[in-house]
């Protein structure tokens, strides 16, 4: 494949033609049509990521598969210094927003047996999915395991863990349900 003609450069962003296949090095990752992906943007060696049509990725957001898998759905945007660590699995709808310093999460460390370093337990993995219209503040932290249905919205700073209610407003640390979006 010609690199050359199936990239456009445009200022700092690329434009990737739809559903082909793309390679920097040993990074894979595929994407639909009209993708804007900063070309600083970051993916791990190996990586796994699946973006749908529509999507616009800012420069120095880090997608980090570790042998697990991204999937993202259309008409996304993830802005700046978002991290994404994939080992589980993260599953992204459709019409989803991701502001600036978000970092989501699909395993933890585990720690149970204090005679062994925390390093040497492994991790428990689990996919963390967002559904489709949904909002993620600034600065939020969606832990591995999490379920965000459609239509929530989470606060800037918001630490979300669990399974959340459909259209709800969540915020804080931990996030807490402060209204519906349908009331």
């Amino acid at each position: 494949m010609d690199l050359e003609r199936a990239i456009r450069v445009l200022g700092d962003r690329l434009r990737y033609q739809l559903g082909r296949i793309r390679r920097i090095g040993k990074k894979k990752f595929i994407c639909g049509d009209n993708c804007w992906i900063s070309r600083r943007a970051l993916f791990d060696r190996g990586s796994k990521v699946i973006f749908g049509n529509r999507c616009r990725v800012s420069p120095f957001v880090v997608f980090e598969t570790q042998n697990g898998k991204i999937r993202i759905g259309n008409n996304v945007s993830v802005n700046s210094h978002t991290i994404m660590y994939g080992h589980g699995g993260i599953s992204i709808g459709n019409d989803v927003r991701i502001a600036c310093h978000v970092a989501i999460f699909s395993a933890d460390h585990i720690y149970r047996d204090p005679a062994s370093t925390i390093y040497s337990q492994g991790l428990n993995a689990k996919e963390t999915i967002i559904g489709n219209d949904v909002w993620i503040g600034s600065g939020a932290k969606i832990l591995y395991g999490s379920v965000i249905p459609d239509g929530c919205v989470i606060g800037a700073n918001s630490v979300v863990k669990g399974t959340l209610e459909p259209y709800g407003v969540y915020v804080g640390a931990p996030a807490r349900k402060v209204r519906s979006r349908l009331a």
